[in-house]
């Protein structure tokens, strides 16, 4: 297996160099990437056990979670987040069901294609009904989207909203989200911890603040 280490902060260079690499006999891998914040909409991990290179140490591991120092914070959530539902999630990439929408300096919204879903993801806050969404300061803005069955999904972000909605038809129009829930992946097993109420989705699925990790089930009208 060859891999590159990616070390450039800009998209458009990051995007083509795992394309360059990935390949039906030489799958992707990634075996090193910055932990300074620019880096972590790209979702990126490395090893909780490996030693700073020429950097000083951007997070720790205490009682089984990760910490933040001066710098690498989002690297650090993305570890606490991802890091238990790990094994969910390359299966998820594994069958072609996962997709991310990553903030680029003037392009606030993004569209994700599930084929009988849409997935409209808007970056930043606050975002008034009717008016584009503000974007972020630095294009932090990130989600992530896997498709767990035909109607069920799978949503997770930072400074983002997610809305679904149907092909052709504005969020809303002869559809509806029938159940948010938050939880967390525990030994594989799906653990809910909080249904989210309707004023808190009333506006598409909003990650603000405190990653989450919610499972969401649409319904059709």
């Amino acid at each position: 297996m060859i891999g590159p280490d990616i070390y450039a902060d800009d998209s458009q260079f990051y995007r083509e160099t795992m394309r360059a690499y990935r390949r039906p006999d030489n799958p992707l891998w990634i075996p090193e990437t910055g932990r300074d914040d620019a880096y972590g909409k790209f979702f990126s991990m490395r090893s909780a056990r490996e030693p700073s290179v020429s950097r000083p140490s951007a997070w720790t591991r205490r009682d089984g979670t990760f910490s933040a120092t001066s710098r690498g914070r989002r690297t650090a959530s993305n570890y606490a987040l991802i890091g238990p539902m790990s094994r969910e999630i390359a299966q998820l990439e594994f069958d072609g069901k996962l997709k991310t929408a990553v903030e680029e300096p003037g392009q606030t919204a993004q569209e994700l294609d599930f084929g009988a879903w849409q997935a409209t993801v808007a970056f930043g806050f606050p975002q008034p009904d009717g008016r584009r969404a503000p974007g972020t300061k630095d294009a932090h803005g990130a989600a992530l989207v896997a498709q767990l069955g035909p109607d069920e999904f799978l949503v997770t972000g930072v400074d983002a909203s997610v809305s679904f909605h149907l092909p052709g038809h504005l969020p809303w129009m002869r559809s509806e989200i029938v159940s948010a829930e938050q939880g967390a992946y525990e030994n594989g097993v799906w653990k809910p911890l909080k249904l989210w109420n309707g004023d808190e989705d009333d506006r598409g699925l909003s990650f603000h603040g405190s990653p989450e990790v919610v499972r969401v089930r649409m319904g059709k009208f």
